[in-house]
């Protein structure tokens, strides 16, 4: 089973609803919606306050149109007239302006049909036997809460989950747990936090739970042979395999300035990342989206794919493939990953700023100060208008600083061809600031330039 939508000429956008009337049937169907189109607006309007998902601690007061109409295709290609109220009308009022992707779960109605109901029904959804599969999940960092979130939206409701044990995490090195485990107990579902997902005692509480297969989010732990055996594990990836297989596959995806990317739903083998797939979906990137963004969509991607999936095993219909035999590797990142390499085109440094967002940033040192860089953006062609002054006095010099001053200051740094500008910087010791904050306090004290790395002796 193979869902295609790569092929849609514009960005990917989705949005799914539960328990929602249909033509007068209640059918609580998800639905995904592929390049909606707003057709008419509202004059009301409501303010909700908004954070950014990219930088941590940004959130501002955002007006949007309180009742949207839009057009848009489902993944089979079949028309839709939507309409929205609230929530759903201030999300694609946002992702109208935007070339990114969006995402929300809530109310939404077909002009001349009932409105739905907001949450999740009580029931299996009718039509179709959603939980004849009992299954587990496992997952640890925020990826796998997003993909657990999302197939509770769905209606599959996990008979146990496992994550990893609480550990030091965040800039204060607080013990908590994991956003996986957060997300279960959110949830009201049982969790276990062994130091080994391979232990026998996983493989008994799987037992105990008369579960029929292990669904995988970014656990953190390869599984072995013996928790192979007991039952069937289904892994959701976030690359097309064999493209990026390893711990990092949506950081390395952007570092390389990949134009597209997906979500592979995979039969785990021992072999890291080469069990046969049974779904793919592709998502395309643009130069705005991030670990974050990219991060986000998959997880949805996943979710739905995954959905199928688990569908077409009861179904009968479910087909896996081997993979091809050429694949990538993506390793872990590490601190030697996060240093900003300005001998590097500017689109490479911006890819490398945005490949670490949102779980660290890039890092650049200047006479005493040391900057974790979360948002750039890349000036790549010259002789574009638009070019800022200030960028072009440090364009192709890497280290270079230069900066406009006043309430809108903006920020450069030269690299090896063409200039970057600095959106989100975080100086030592301080939180996140925008550009202006930024100058504001420091720009009295940047120096011209700031460290580049040696050449390596050829």
């Amino acid at each position: 089973m193979k869902l295609r939508v790569s092929d849609w000429r514009r960005r990917l956008r989705w949005v799914y609803s539960r328990g929602c009337s249909c033509g007068g049937t209640e059918t609580g169907e998800p639905l995904a919606f592929v390049n909606p189109v707003i057709t008419e607006r509202s004059a009301e309007v409501q303010a909700e306050s908004e954070g950014c998902l990219s930088v941590p601690g940004f959130t501002v007061e955002v007006p949007r149109a309180e009742r949207v109409v839009a057009e848009a295709c489902d993944l089979e290609g079949n028309p839709h007239h939507v309409q929205g109220h609230g929530s759903y009308g201030t999300y694609h009022a946002a992702r109208d302006r935007s070339s990114g992707w969006g995402a929300h779960i809530g109310s939404y109605q077909r002009r001349g049909t009932q409105a739905c109901t907001q949450g999740a029904p009580d029931g299996p959804r009718s039509g179709r036997a959603a939980h004849a599969v009992r299954f587990a999940f496992a997952g640890t960092p925020e990826f796998g809460a997003w993909v657990l979130r999302d197939l509770l939206s769905l209606g599959r409701r996990p008979e146990l989950v496992v994550s990893q044990p609480a550990r030091p995490r965040g800039r204060g090195r607080k013990v908590s747990e994991s956003p996986v485990s957060l997300a279960a107990a959110e949830a009201g579902l049982s969790v276990l936090t062994p130091p080994d997902i391979n232990s026998g005692e996983v493989i008994g509480s799987l037992g105990a739970a008369r579960v029929d297969c292990l669904v995988v989010a970014a656990f953190g732990q390869l599984l072995r042979a013996d928790l192979l055996d007991a039952l069937p594990c289904i892994n959701v990836h976030a690359s097309l395999l064999p493209a990026y297989r390893g711990a990092a596959p949506i950081h390395w995806a952007l570092r390389n300035g990949e134009q597209t990317t997906g979500v592979s739903i995979m039969r785990i083998i021992e072999p890291l990342d080469a069990g046969p797939v049974a779904a793919r979906v592709s998502l395309s990137i643009n130069l705005w989206d991030d670990g974050a963004s990219v991060g986000r969509a998959l997880a949805l991607l996943g979710a739905l794919a995954m959905d199928r999936v688990l569908q077409a095993t009861v179904d009968g219909t479910v087909v896996w493939q081997d993979q091809p035999d050429q694949s990538t590797y993506a390793p872990k990142v590490t601190a030697a990953d996060r240093t900003l390499d300005l001998r590097l085109p500017a689109l490479a440094c911006h890819n490398l700023v945005r490949a670490l967002v949102p779980d660290t940033a890039a890092e650049m040192r200047a006479e005493g100060l040391t900057l974790r860089v979360w948002r750039t953006w890349p000036w790549l062609d010259e002789e574009d208008a638009r070019v800022p002054e200030a960028a072009l006095r440090v364009w192709d010099r890497p280290g270079r600083l230069a900066h406009s001053r006043g309430a809108r200051g903006r920020l450069f740094v030269g690299c090896g061809s063409g200039a970057l500008e600095i959106l989100a910087v975080q100086p030592a010791g301080r939180g996140v600031m925008g550009h202006a904050e930024f100058l504001c306090g420091y720009g009295g004290r940047l120096p011209d330039c700031v460290q580049v790395p040696e050449a390596e002796a050829g």
